[in-house]
């Protein structure tokens, strides 16, 4: 079984397709990449999985350029701590204090320069466990001279400072990029502090914002009223300058460990989905266990390189795993994007399902499709390069539709497996398969869409199940 060393996940954003490419010529070897071609697509890219863990995003783009991106990337709490760095040719002051108000935590030049392309998305990878972004305070009084006051405590340190004078224009500045602590007066025209703190606290993308409420009204009335409104904390007026930097860095210290904690959880979470399906992933969270489960109609698919062995005795190791890799990397994409489940590689051979662990009524439809697009993405391969065998690497694949049981196999390393007739028959129906068709069961045949072209075969008498039916999967008519 072949096992990928971990690769950090890189989203590009660029419409130009010239720009893409370079960028994805120049990490491909080193990162996962994701690929979108405008703003929209870039935002639902960011929130689907894989999650990218950066995001390389250019800033003049049609309908929605870049500042406008990062500023929803960083208002949505799914996405907010993914760090941006912008890429773009406009790189004078004004543009990048722009961007870094935004959120993005770089800027990289175009043209690009492949070395320091792949230098700064390094450095960021590994420094990415100790990396803090510079926090963003935003202090709220509808008087001139408090935040005046309040702003001359806290300049010179080490974040940023925003000012608002109303409620209103702090809640559109917290809309508007993301803040780590918010130092808010209680008595203003318009929305009380009170009420802003409510409104702070009721968002998903602002709730867990630390507030600081500042007030000369300090009786525990008022103070409870604070609390029950969200508030992490109350500084009474006048202010006593080393009382209020020791609460903003206490608060700020315990903004950073949570945050810190909420990576490490979704790190964890997203090498758990790496390994094992999201419904198993879910069950192991929230109860430390799964079940073996049973089930009746599921399709399974079985593909395996064609001479394999033979073909590859004398080429280098390094990359034979790199090809494998480099193709099974694509074959789960696809199998992700038509609702099926890569299993397991064993070798050269790839074991995929569709109906479980998730229920799908279409599953035999979804796999059928996914085996149409495997092969499709191994001919466009082959005829786009320069193979590394003659002729290319050519695939068998064998689709049978039946029951499996499915479940996690072992204690410290898991491993999601599946195991039954409809597993053995798939592999029985791959070895009786031409290079490069996709050989199926009658039962899955059975379950097809009417549009799906097939060509009937002869019988073929197969060990431990006698003759058996199979068609050859041609295509799907419009």
């Amino acid at each position: 079984m072949i096992v990928p060393q971990y690769r950090p996940t890189v989203l590009i954003v660029d419409d130009e397709p010239t720009n893409l490419s370079i960028m994805a010529q120049t990490l491909k070897d080193s990162y996962n990449l994701l690929i979108a071609t405008n703003g929209a697509d870039a935002l639902q890219r960011a929130t689907a999985d894989p999650q990218p863990e950066v995001i390389l995003l250019d800033v003049i783009m049609p309908n929605m350029n870049g500042f406008e991106v990062c500023r929803k990337l960083k208002a949505d709490e799914r996405t907010q701590s993914i760090p941006v760095i912008f890429t773009t040719a406009m790189c004078d002051s004004v543009h990048e204090r722009r961007g870094l108000e935004a959120g993005a935590v770089d800027y990289i030049m175009k043209p690009f320069n492949p070395t320091i392309l792949r230098e700064r998305i390094k450095r960021l990878f590994e420094s990415q466990e100790d990396f803090v972004r510079k926090p963003n305070l935003l202090i709220v009084d509808d008087v001139p001279l408090n935040l005046e006051i309040v702003a001359n405590i806290l300049k010179g340190q080490d974040w940023n400072l925003y000012l608002a004078t109303s409620g209103e224009q702090a809640l559109e500045k917290t809309r508007q990029m993301l803040f780590d602590l918010v130092l808010l007066d209680v008595m203003m025209p318009g929305l009380d502090g009170l009420e802003v703190c409510r409104r702070l606290k009721s968002s998903p993308s602002t709730r867990d914002i630390p507030v600081i409420m500042l007030t000369a009204k300090t009786d525990p009335e008022s103070v409870i009223q604070g609390f029950d409104a969200g508030a992490q904390d109350y500084v009474a007026k006048p202010f006593n300058d080393r009382e209020l930097l020791a609460r903003v860095r206490i608060h700020l210290d315990l903004r950073q460990k949570s945050e810190q904690i909420k990576r490490e959880k979704e790190k964890s979470e997203r090498l758990l989905l790496n390994v094992l399906p999201r419904k198993v992933a879910q069950d192991l969270r929230e109860s430390g266990r799964t079940e073996v489960e049973e089930y009746e109609d599921v399709t399974v698919m079985f593909a395996d390189i064609v001479g394999f062995t033979r073909q590859v005795a004398g080429l280098p190791p390094r990359l034979v795993i790199n090809e494998l890799n480099e193709i099974f990397t694509a074959f789960d994409e696809i199998a992700t994007a038509n609702d099926c489940e890569r299993i397991k590689t064993i070798g050269d051979a790839y074991l995929a399902v569709c109906g479980m662990p998730e229920p799908n009524p279409r599953h035999a439809e979804a796999m059928l499709r996914t085996a149409l697009e495997l092969r499709d993405y191994l001919k466009r391969r082959n005829s786009s390069r320069e193979p590394v065998v003659a002729g290319g690497w050519q695939m068998r694949f064998g689709l049978h539709t039946g029951e499996a049981v499915g479940g996690v196999v072992g204690i410290k390393k898991y491993i999601y497996d599946i195991f039954g007739d409809a597993i053995n028959t798939a592999a029985r129906v791959e070895s009786h398969c031409r290079p490069m068709e996709i050989n199926v069961s009658a039962a899955t045949r059975g379950r097809a869409p009417t549009n799906f072209r097939f060509q009937e075969r002869e019988p073929i008498e197969v060990k431990s199940k006698g003759l058996l039916p199979m068609f050859y999967f041609e295509g799907i008519n419009a």
